[in-house]
């Protein structure tokens, strides 16, 4: 899945539950619901009646910034050639009760730019987000979407640059991220 940023991106499960006195209606997917609730295996059913019943879900906010060169970061940036820009993705859960599994990240890089040759650099948010990069899986593609081996001066790009980078993405798997955190890959390009 490939995100604008500022696009929410939630993590969800799919099940079934059958309220008999309430429905879940439109994109109103959160919150309490009135009504009875009977649940199934396939073999064994259970009633139960229920007051309310709570659906709540992971709420990930992510936001991708080009460092100013004066020290800020904003959100587009005007560079000539040889100009070595720092992007900053910024991932936060904004629940404040789910965590989330499965946190993987995509950025597709423009065709005018070499990837640092180097990993990604992975922080923390101001609160433990629970994710660890070392245990993450880093790939990358090219511009045509076939798996890309980072490599040094690869597509005539200047040394410790990688011109044949078209997406970078890091999975952190079954890792879960907690509730109200946030962590950040920052990561340099050269435009080419």
């Amino acid at each position: 899945m490939t995100a604008d940023p500022g696009t929410l991106v939630t993590e969800y499960r799919e099940f079934t539950v059958d309220l008999t006195t309430a429905t879940l209606t439109g994109t109103n997917v959160t919150g309490d619901y009135a009504g009875s609730l009977t649940a199934t295996d396939g073999t064994n059913t259970s009633d139960a009646a229920a007051s309310s019943v709570n659906v709540a879900r992971a709420s990930l906010s992510i936001t991708k910034e080009v460092s100013d060169g004066a020290g800020g970061w904003v959100t587009s940036r005007n560079a000539a050639p040889g100009t070595v820009l720092t992007y900053r993705i910024t991932v936060t859960n904004n629940s404040a009760t789910k965590t989330c599994t499965n946190v993987d990240i995509t950025d597709v890089l423009s065709p005018y730019v070499a990837f640092q040759s180097s990993d990604p650099t992975f922080t923390d948010g101001s609160t433990t987000s629970g994710l660890d990069d070392r245990t993450a899986t880093i790939s990358y593609q090219n511009h045509t979407g076939a798996v890309h081996a980072l490599t040094d001066q690869d597509g005539g790009a200047p040394a410790g640059y990688d011109a044949n980078v078209g997406q970078l993405e890091v999975n952190f798997g079954a890792q879960t991220m907690a509730v109200g955190s946030s962590f950040t890959l920052t990561y340099d390009v050269k435009v080419f």
